[in-house]
């Protein structure tokens, strides 16, 4: 295996920030996939690099070369071991394996717990109204959904705001965005290259979901006033690590958004310059991780094809 190798040790380095600029010129349902999809990428290459690193080593040892009918000489021969290299993957390996399970494991249950509290609302609607002195609105993930709205958060609104904030919270719960911030937490759990991620995927979703609500409501400036208004007035929400609350991620941002022109998801807008070259270099540099980790686990199947006995 060649130096190559290394490679999606580090690509996050350079591949997470252009990500987050990207996010924040792309449409926000194009910046959160793209955000989605090289967090995955990345994250799994690495670990499948760190896995073939700490493999490397075990396969040495005469109990895993008797077991895989190999020759522990003629792999060290083949000089593929570097031993502090491949302990420092193995012992890498396992603090990210134990973080990213620890965190999946709060992630689902969170969402388990998401899911009780949705069939807990028996009204018969996806609009669950709580007599709360908290001014409260979150989605609710569960099949159905819910929105879960206090009764001060209706009173500090204007009938149009109330509308856009139920919008808001309504494309939440159709986009599924708690699978998009769980899927990156986990992954930003698991690897530390990766946490700048976690907020930008926060930004994104609400830009997403800010967005659709302009569009149904018909007035950006609304949504805009409905934000900020329910901003200023709530606290965080009591959903849990899975509710998607109106009021998350750097509002004055997402308000200012709104206030200037929607942003444009055709394909040419995509392409121009400069977020057009930042697209190539990043879509590049994430197939290029999978490249490198594909090619090195080819690389190891034939030394060990090749060490048989």
């Amino acid at each position: 295996m060649i130096i190559a190798i290394y490679l999606p040790l580090v690509l996050p380095v350079l591949v997470v920030p252009m990500v987050r600029w990207l996010c924040a010129r792309l449409h926000p349902a194009l910046g959160s996939w793209l955000a989605l999809v090289s967090g995955l990428v990345l994250g799994f290459c690495a670990f499948v690099v760190l896995g073939l690193l700490m493999f490397v080593s075990l396969s040495t040892l005469t109990v895993f070369a008797r077991f895989g009918h190999w020759s522990p000489t003629a792999l060290r021969d083949l000089d593929l071991v570097h031993l502090p290299i491949d302990l420092a993957a193995g012992a890498l390996l396992t603090v990210f394996a134990t973080t990213g399970i620890v965190a999946a494991r709060r992630r689902l249950h969170a969402l388990a717990g998401a899911y009780r509290m949705a069939r807990r609302c028996q009204d018969g609607g996806e609009l669950t109204v709580v007599v709360d002195d908290r001014p409260l609105a979150h989605a609710l993930p569960g099949r159905p959904g819910r929105i879960v709205v206090s009764t001060s958060m209706l009173a500090v609104l204007r009938p149009a705001e109330r509308r856009a904030l139920l919008a808001h919270e309504q494309a939440h719960l159709d986009r599924r965005h708690h699978l998009f911030v769980a899927v990156i937490d986990v992954l930003a759990a698991a690897n530390p290259l990766l946490r700048p991620l976690a907020g930008t995927i926060r930004f994104t979703t609400e830009r997403w979901a800010d967005e659709i609500a302009a569009g149904q409501v018909g007035d950006r400036a609304v949504v805009a006033r409905a934000v900020g208004r329910a901003a200023l007035a709530s606290r965080a929400p009591s959903g849990g690590a899975v509710a998607m609350a109106a009021t998350a991620g750097p509002v004055p941002r997402r308000v200012t958004a709104l206030l200037t022109a929607p942003p444009v998801v055709r394909l040419w807008s995509v392409l121009l310059p400069p977020v057009g070259l930042f697209t190539l270099v990043v879509l590049g540099l994430v197939v290029g991780s999978a490249m490198f980790s594909a090619d090195a686990a080819y690389d190891l199947r034939r030394a060990l094809v090749e060490a048989k006995v």
